[in-house]
């Protein structure tokens, strides 16, 4: 399989999707705005460094990628002209630094290249681990009252299980933030797949009807979390234990 690269140059959120027979990843960047051409230039630098980062293995392995790259935003009102330079520097240390292919697509067109499909089955949550049987025997209020009194099973046990669901946990955020993204991109693509990426997100994540799915970088940091963190498996009185 040929490693297929989208890349959506933004300030707000710079992302780069990767599709490749080691699977599918999401980097997405932050830069801070600059008040001058030196400053500029050197954010745009950032950003290419990271893309380089990604490009140049698979190039000097000789994988042979292919980069498909959102084309100009001719309409944009706010910002359209730094976009533009961005986007000239990019293609330059694409075309003739790194000398990959580039495709200039729609978003749609980007995403589909990728497989976003394939990606999204990718990022189905984790199942967390089974109760194990001695805190399994015994009620919540019980398991946390042996723990506080020093029982070196029940602290064992509760150890290792808080840190199994603790560490699923924390990858299912991390899914549903890349999720979160995928949605943002087909929604202003205004795209029909937006409405059931929509609720294949909120059946998988088990997200409430009355919750809004975030697709801002803020917004996707502060909800994923909570979002993913599950009471009823691990309760609130043996996370602070």
């Amino acid at each position: 399989m040929r490693p297929v690269v989208g890349i959506d140059p933004s300030f707000s959120g710079f992302a780069v999707a990767v599709a490749s027979p080691a699977g599918v990843r999401i980097e997405e960047w932050k830069t801070q705005p600059a008040k001058d051409v030196v400053g500029r230039m050197k954010r745009y630098n950032r950003l290419v460094i990271g893309v380089a980062g990604i490009l140049r293995p698979m190039v000097e392995q000789q994988m042979d990628p292919l980069v498909t790259l959102e084309h100009y935003s001719f309409n944009s009102k706010n910002g359209g002209e730094l976009l533009g330079e961005l986007g000239g520097v990019l293609r330059s240390e694409l075309v003739l630094a790194l000398g990959v292919d580039v495709v200039e697509a729609q978003r749609a067109e980007r995403l589909a290249l990728a497989d976003q499909q394939q990606r999204v089955r990718e990022l189905s949550p984790i199942e967390m681990p089974a109760l194990p049987a001695v805190l399994g025997r015994r009620s919540e209020t019980d398991v946390t009252v042996a723990a506080q009194a020093g029982d070196r099973d029940v602290l064992e046990a509760l150890g290792r299980y808080r840190a199994d669901v603790t560490r699923r946990e924390s990858e299912n955020a991390g899914r549903l933030r890349r999720c979160l993204w995928l949605l943002g991109v087909f929604r202003s693509d205004g795209s029909d797949y937006a409405d059931r990426l929509e609720q294949w997100i909120r059946g998988r994540f088990r997200v409430p009807a009355g919750i809004e799915l975030p697709t801002d970088p803020v917004g996707r940091r502060q909800c994923a979390g909570p979002l993913t963190r599950d009471y009823a498996i691990l309760p609130r009185a043996w996370r602070q234990l």
